[in-house]
Formats: C-alpha cells, sequence, structure tokens
C-alpha cells in the first residue's frame, strides 16, 4: 500500500469475557486488531497518544517478551484506516490477530505467575 494512502476496512465487535474486541477485516481477508484494544487491556487508557505513549517502542517491547520469534522483524506504523461501512477514519497501528492473541496469552502467563507486566 502506497505511503499516505488510507486502507479501506470493515470491523466487527466481539465480547469475550466482558471486554470488547474490534476485530478489523482487509480486503484481503486478512484479521487485525487496533492497538488501542491490546492497551486498554494492558494500561487502562482507550487513546494512547502514538508519541507520548511511545506506541511503537512499547509494542516493539511486547513482541521481545514473546516467547516465539515468529513476529521478529514486524514492522508498527501508524495507518490511516477507513471502515467502510460507516466512513469512519482513524489513525491507527493495526496488530495481525495471531499476534494479538500471543500478547494475551503471554499476560495472562505472567499475571498467573504473579508477575503482571501492566503493575494491575
Amino acid at each position: 500500500m502506497p505511503e499516505g494512502e488510507a486502507r479501506v476496512m470493515t470491523r466487527q465487535f466481539l465480547y469475550v469475557d466482558g471486554v470488547e474486541i474490534e476485530v478489523c477485516f482487509n480486503t484481503n481477508g486478512k484479521h487485525f486488531v487496533r492497538h488501542n484494544v491490546y492497551w486498554w487491556i494492558m494500561h487502562g487508557s482507550k487513546n494512547p497518544d502514538p508519541r507520548y505513549n511511545n506506541l511503537v517502542k512499547n509494542l516493539q517491547d511486547a513482541v521481545d517478551r514473546l516467547p516465539t520469534i515468529k513476529w521478529s522483524g514486524y514492522r508498527f506504523r501508524c495507518e490511516t484506516i477507513v471502515f467502510s461501512e460507516d466512513d469512519v477514519e482513524v489513525e491507527s497501528i493495526l496488530l495481525p490477530l495471531g499476534m494479538f492473541e500471543d500478547f494475551i496469552r503471554e499476560l495472562i502467563s505472567c499475571t498467573c505467575k504473579g508477575n503482571p507486566q501492566s503493575g494491575k
């Protein structure tokens, strides 16, 4: 996708154990979760500032904590996304659904071991 061009996607909201998860679909049928969902689960903040909260660095650190090399080299970048069903345009970082699942599994694993990453 050319730099600066908006990505058209659709989205669906799922509720898992009382948590609203926004799953986005691109035209190739790939599934993503926007970074703000993960950030909200980890830090209780729904709209982190990309610069102030150092999102790219924090997401890369989260990838580095995963016990797999599967996501090594993945590049996080802010993109403009337009949701086709309601023409809402947002700036966001997209996490592949599998990566989001790995993040949540790692969070649960650390929390169960008595070492919560979020400090909660």
